[in-house]
Order: C-alpha cells, then sequence, then structure tokens
C-alpha cells in the first residue's frame, strides 16, 4: 500500500510538472534578419495605364532567376539571363531602397516577409501614369 501511495505521488508530481511548464515563444527575427537570403523569382506583376496604354501582366520565373539579397548590403539579381548588381538598404521594416551605380535609386514596399515568402510592391505616379508592380519571391 505504501508502494501505491509513493508511486502515485511521484506520477502527479511528474505529471503537474510536465503541464506546467511554459512553451517558449518563437525567437522574433527582425526585417534585417529575415531578408539576407537568394530568393528564388517566382513572378512579376505589373498593372496599370501610362500614357493611354494599359498594362496587366504577368512575367513568371524560369529556372535559377534569383534575388540575392547580402548581409553586406549587396543585392544581386538575375533576371532573363542577366546578372545586376545593387546596393539596399532598409528603411524602417517594411521599406526597402536599392540602387546602382546607372539609375536613380527605387523604393519598394515589403508586403510580406515570411520564412519562405518576400513579396515587394512599388507604384509609380506621375502625369499621365500609374503603374504597380508587385514582386514575389520564395525560398
Amino acid at each position: 500500500m505504501k508502494n501505491i501511495l509513493i508511486l502515485i505521488i511521484c506520477a502527479t508530481t511528474l505529471l503537474v510538472s510536465i503541464s506546467s511548464c511554459k512553451k517558449t515563444d518563437d525567437v522574433q527575427l527582425t526585417t534585417a534578419q529575415k531578408l539576407p537570403y537568394k530568393w528564388t523569382f517566382v513572378n512579376e506583376i505589373v498593372l496599370g495605364t501610362s500614357t493611354g496604354t494599359t498594362y496587366n501582366d504577368t512575367t513568371k520565373g524560369v529556372a535559377g532567376e534569383y534575388y540575392d539579397f547580402m548581409l553586406n548590403n549587396n543585392l544581386e539579381i538575375k533576371r532573363n539571363s542577366t546578372l545586376s548588381n545593387y546596393t539596399y538598404r532598409l528603411l524602417g521594416n517594411d521599406k526597402l531602397i536599392f540602387s546602382n551605380s546607372f539609375a536613380r535609386p527605387d523604393t519598394l514596399l515589403i508586403r510580406t516577409l515570411t520564412s519562405t515568402d518576400l513579396q515587394l510592391y512599388s507604384e509609380l505616379n506621375s502625369a499621365g501614369t500609374n503603374i504597380q508592380t508587385t514582386i514575389n519571391l520564395r525560398r
């Protein structure tokens, strides 16, 4: 009888200690920590109008196309068999500015950034032009 009582006390203690363990929260990574990676280009969607022309185009990625955000703030983009090099910087947690020596800097909004998906968005509004571009990337 004494052994059964000791067994019940031990089992109860074990059950209480296991059930009272709190699962630790997942560590939340910042944009600066999640962005550096070689992302596969999925597609680019261009919608809008410019000087009377309407755009509703989707360009799908092909094997080997990517956006490689490096830790040193360099960005390598391979699209259409062309390799382009840029520098980038984050503005807050939701804006990405990238530029190269040939063009003015572009600002993109980071709409989605998860461990598997990155969606970038830009909008060009000027006289007679309203173009929205969405770039979808995946790990």
